[in-house]
C-alpha cells in the first residue's frame, strides 16, 4: 500500500489532482490528513479505514463531524472498490486517489479512479440530479430509491451518492478526464458542511 504524505512533492503521481484542483495550492490551503495513490484491494481498503479512523481521533473535532467524515469516506471508498474500472493496459496513472483534508471550516474527500466510458453519462445525471435537491428533496430521492429501484449488479442501489450529498450537506463536485477511447479518470469531490 502506497500512502504518499502531504509533504511529498511527487506531482507526477498526483497529476490528476493537480490537473482538477492544483495540488500545489491543496497542500498549501489545506491541511491534509491523508493522500493516497495505488490500487484498491481489501487488504488496503481495511488498513485505509483504519489508518483514517486513527487521525480523525486524534483531531480536535466535534464527534458527531468526524463521525459524518468517516461514514462519507467509508462510502467513498466502497464506491471506488464496486465501481473503478480495472484493466491491465492502461499505466500507472489511472490508480485510484484517495485524499481527505481539512480547509479553515469544513472537510473534505477527494477520489479519482478509472471509468467506463459508457458510465460517464449515466453518472453525470445521477450526481446532476442530486445536486439539484435540497435536504428534503434528498430524503425523497434516498425513500424512493430504497422502495422503488433494484439494486444495480455492482449493488447500493444507486444509494451510496444520495446518502453521501444527505450527510455532506455540501453539492458535489465531478470531473472527467478522458484516458483512451474506452476510460476516463473521474475525480469526485465532498465538502462536509459542519453546520449541517
Amino acid at each position: 500500500m502506497k500512502i504518499i504524505k502531504p509533504d511529498n512533492d511527487d506531482e507526477k503521481n498526483l497529476h490528476v489532482l493537480h490537473d482538477v484542483y492544483g495540488i500545489k495550492k491543496l497542500m498549501q490551503d489545506n491541511e491534509l490528513l491523508l493522500v493516497y495513490h495505488d490500487e484498491f484491494s481489501n487488504e488496503n481498503y481495511d488498513e485505509l479505514l483504519k489508518l483514517t479512523e486513527l487521525k480523525m481521533s486524534a483531531m480536535e473535532s466535534d464527534k458527531k463531524i468526524k463521525k459524518r467524515v468517516f461514514h462519507i469516506m467509508v462510502e467513498c471508498v466502497q464506491n471506488i472498490s464496486r465501481h473503478a474500472a480495472i484493466t491491465k493496459d492502461i499505466n500507472s496513472q489511472a490508480s485510484s486517489i484517495f485524499v481527505i483534508g481539512k480547509d479553515r471550516t469544513k472537510f473534505f474527500i477527494i477520489t479519482g479512479n478509472l471509468i467506463e466510458n459508457d458510465k460517464k453519462q449515466p453518472l453525470k445525471e445521477r450526481i446532476e440530479k442530486i445536486n439539484e435537491l435540497d435536504r428534503e428533496g434528498l430524503k425523497e430521492l434516498y425513500k424512493h430509491t430504497i422502495e422503488h429501484e433494484k439494486h444495480n449488479a455492482a449493488g447500493g442501489a444507486n444509494l451510496g451518492l444520495i446518502d453521501m450529498a444527505r450527510k455532506a450537506g455540501g453539492k458535489i463536485e465531478y470531473h472527467f478526464r478522458e484516458i483512451d477511447t474506452d476510460h476516463s479518470f473521474f475525480t469526485f469531490k465532498v465538502n462536509i458542511d459542519p453546520a449541517h
